[in-house]
């Protein structure tokens, strides 16, 4: 009684949060910052416009999309989730969804609500150089939250130039105004909102009123990511992250089957973990003079950037001669495969390191000896170890268990947009015939 008690407080609170901001109707009207919702334990701040639903859009499907960061496709098998295999028996299931490459976090992320590959949606990789703009982005620093990094046609603006309200927690991209545009409500990552708080408020949202209720919900999980790159993807601590992500999801489906509401449930991941060798670290600056270079990322993949033609050329003849626990390429000879084009973002090099040796110089830590964290992402998708999970089951999917083959990530979002009935004249790098098979028409 105590748990439905503070739903309906989070509810009534949402809605009158909505009823009274004063705002622009247009479609991009300006967001106003309301309080913490104060019956959750930690902040959730949330931005709203006053919006609603077309009233011809009220009886449209719902998709709720959660991404599971970290989720390696295998701890299916290897850690036995029970809320999570309950779900693939009344739906479809992919043994192992292949993420972009490189295979870090704000790039698939992005990718999963763009359908388009990081080198075309703008973020490449979690840590990159533009050298046309002459700055660098970085996930975990300010200009993760200028826009202007950022192309596509993200799902939620999709949803809202359709006429119907969309709902983002925590997602890549949800707070930096893509195309000056924004979804009805969304907060930025927070730490401190636990799993538990994370589907509290995806459950809060629908029980909003059908006006108010968004018809595209997505949300965002953190632990098994971070349990992973501190501990390695074996780890006691990534299981017990694993089984709690599990018992929440599982709360989530049991509200969504209790429902009237035409609910579809999409669970994805971002990426794999790999365990890091400690005795196989590879430091760059030991095989060659990296003065002058810009890096992008650590660890799996590394993007080093040179105005001087004659130092990257240097650069990549030192490291070749050299090479030995990895790979490196002029940008004009990376693989095909990888899928990344020639342009500014891509690095001048780039080094790709075998599975579990993890890419570094000794200038960025001068510890000794130099110790890296348990697991690390990041690298092509032939290690397995990067596969990424997917389960979808609902109201419009096929209600059988369903095993489908590897697919890329990118197919996730022409599968949403037609769970939605949506349609985007911005083009994008998926395609949906690889999961139509698996949707319901009526």
């Amino acid at each position: 009684m105590k748990k439905f008690v503070r739903s309906l407080t989070v509810v009534s609170l949402l809605a009158l949060t909505i009823s009274i901001i004063s705002c622009d109707k247009s479609e991009s009207p300006k967001p106003t910052k309301n309080d913490e919702i104060k019956t959750l334990e930690a902040p959730l701040n949330l931005t709203c416009v006053d919006r609603e639903n077309k009233p011809e859009n009220l009886n449209r499907p719902i998709v709720i999309q959660v991404s599971l960061d970290g989720f390696r496709a295998d701890y299916m098998q290897k850690i036995n989730p029970p809320n999570l295999k309950r779900i693939i028996k009344e739906g479809i299931y992919s043994s192992g969804m292949l993420p972009s490459f490189p295979t870090h976090t704000y790039p698939n992320h992005f990718t999963l609500v763009t359908g388009r590959l990081p080198s075309n949606h703008g973020i490449l990789s979690n840590v990159f150089y533009d050298k046309e703009r002459k700055e660098k982005y970085d996930a975990f620093g300010e200009s993760s939250g200028d826009g202007s990094w950022y192309q596509g046609d993200p799902i939620w603006n999709v949803v809202e130039k359709s006429g119907m309200l969309s709902h983002v927690n925590q997602w890549v991209g949800a707070e930096v105004h893509v195309n000056h545009q924004d979804p009805t409500c969304y907060a930025p990552y927070s730490g401190k909102v636990t799993t538990a708080q994370r589907m509290d408020v995806v459950i809060d949202w629908l029980k909003l009123p059908a006006e108010k209720r968004p018809h595209y919900i997505n949300t965002y999980v953190a632990i098994i990511d971070i349990a992973g790159h501190a501990n390695g993807p074996d780890s006691k601590e990534v299981k017990d992250a694993v089984l709690e992500a599990d018992r929440e999801v599982g709360r989530l489906w049991d509200y969504i089957q209790a429902s009237d509401l035409p609910i579809n449930l999409v669970i994805t991941s971002d990426h794999g973990m790999q365990t890091n060798f400690q005795d196989k670290i590879v430091f760059l600056g030991d095989k060659a003079d990296l003065t002058g270079f810009k890096w992008g990322d650590k660890g799996a993949a590394v993007f080093l950037y040179h105005d001087d033609e004659t130092r990257v050329a240097e650069v990549y003849q030192a490291l070749k001669a050299k090479e030995n626990g990895y790979k490196v390429y002029l940008r004009k000879d990376i693989p095909a495969e990888y899928r990344l084009k020639n342009d500014n973002r891509v690095g001048d090099l780039l080094v790709v390191s075998e599975a579990g040796n993890y890419i570094t110089d000794r200038n960025f830590n001068p510890d000794k000896p130099y110790r890296v964290g348990g697991g690390s992402h990041g690298w092509p998708t032939t290690n397995k170890s990067m596969h990424a999970l997917f389960i979808a089951a609902g109201s419009n999917i096929v209600k059988r268990r369903t095993t489908i083959p590897e697919f890329s990530n990118i197919d996730v979002y022409p599968f949403v947009m037609e769970l939605l009935g949506v349609t985007t004249a911005v083009p994008f790098d998926g395609t949906a015939a690889t999961l139509h098979p698996y949707i319901l028409t009526n």
